[in-house]
């Protein structure tokens, strides 16, 4: 899978078969699925979950799964931690209505192997400092499975 940022600030996550597009919603080609409920739009499986204020997403791709939340952090159920399994890739917003340490909160309790922040990028780069990790600055996120290592979280910083 590639994942990268457009210069409008959107997140696509692209295989050779198809690609998904992370704005307020997901987008699978000519098909938006805007909010909760079970999809699966060509070979891409979505599972929209409810959040405090909208919704949140899993989508498995490629054997990953990545937890997409649109806007802000949201508060999960038990129930729903229990449905979203084991986490790979989580984009997390870190904006005005999301806080450094919202987004630290939530991060640790998903426990992914990569994080891609989005938002302003002011956010991003204080996010960065504070999140503990090492940054990756690229252009392009380009991953399989068998890349992602056990106990081992990365910070990716996707430039457009």
């Amino acid at each position: 899978m590639q994942i990268t940022k457009q210069s409008n600030g959107i997140i696509e996550l692209k295989t050779k078969n198809a690609s998904a597009i992370l704005d307020k919603s997901v987008r699978i080609g000519d098909v938006v699925l805007n909010g909760p409920g079970e999809y699966d739009v060509a070979g891409i499986a979505v599972v929209g979950f409810p959040g405090d204020e909208q919704p949140f997403y899993s989508i498995v791709i490629e054997e990953m799964s990545v937890v997409y939340f649109p806007e802000k952090p949201q508060r999960m159920s038990d129930k729903s931690k229990e449905e979203l399994g084991s986490v790979d890739i989580s984009v997390v917003p870190v904006n005005e209505g999301a806080t450094v340490a919202d987004t630290m909160a939530l991060i640790n309790s998903l426990e992914p192997n990569i994080v891609i922040p989005i938002g302003v990028s002011a956010s991003v780069e204080e996010f960065a400092k504070q999140a503990g990790s090492a940054v990756e600055n690229i252009d392009t996120l380009k991953i399989t499975k068998s890349m992602l290592l056990p106990d081992e979280r990365r910070i990716i910083v996707l430039q457009s």
